[in-house]
């Protein structure tokens, strides 16, 4: 069964989940974070979200190769994923990951936290939602709290 959520972050970064759960909790939404490439495509067999935030270079499987698998899905074509990096060379990898498939691409130290807010908005008021599965992700954000679903 699948299900529409609002956001799926995927990052290594403990700590870069929480600030864009957070974020995300601020406009009144929710957000699903993933550290792990494999756990994601599992976890997208049964949902389908609003909004993808990838970080690009995390161990294991790449955010590139989660992104390939993402694009390869027909029931996640239309999902606009943005593609993170840490990376101040990016211009091989942005060009990369947009032709993957990637709506955008984002170098995390040089987006601005205020602007930030504003970029996750303008992508969730313009998509519709479903209600939420009663599959259990690994860690859910609403508002400024955090919930373990383990």
């Amino acid at each position: 069964m699948s299900s529409q959520e609002s956001t799926l972050i995927v990052d290594d970064n403990v700590d870069a989940c929480r600030l864009l759960g957070a974020l995300i909790g601020q406009l009144g939404e929710r957000a699903t974070c993933w550290h792990r490439g494999a756990d994601t495509l599992e976890y997208l067999r049964d949902h389908i979200p609003r909004l993808i935030l990838l970080e690009a270079e995390m161990p294991g499987m790449s955010g590139m190769e989660v992104l390939k698998a993402i694009r390869t899905d027909p029931r996640l074509a239309a999902v606009p994923v943005i593609m993170m990096s840490r990376q101040w060379d990016h211009e091989d990898l942005a060009e990369i990951a947009k032709q993957q498939g990637a709506t955008e691409f984002w170098i995390k130290s040089e987006i601005l936290y205020q602007n930030l807010k504003q970029l996750i908005a303008r992508y969730l008021t313009h998509v519709s939602v479903n209600p939420r599965s009663d599959g259990k992700p690994y860690e859910v954000y609403s508002g400024e709290s955090k919930k373990d679903m383990n």
